[in-house]
């Protein structure tokens, strides 16, 4: 859901609970592209 975008600290991240395939990140960025305008 990237319609609703929000940032948080890295010192609020724990710990790593798992990877994204480099076509998940793809398809992540560009979602988040075109809900920025890009």
């Amino acid at each position: 859901m990237t319609d609703q975008l929000s940032t948080i600290s890295k010192l609020r991240l724990r710990e790593r609970i798992g990877r994204l395939s480099q076509e998940d990140m793809a398809a992540i960025e560009r979602a988040i592209c075109l809900q920025l305008g890009f």
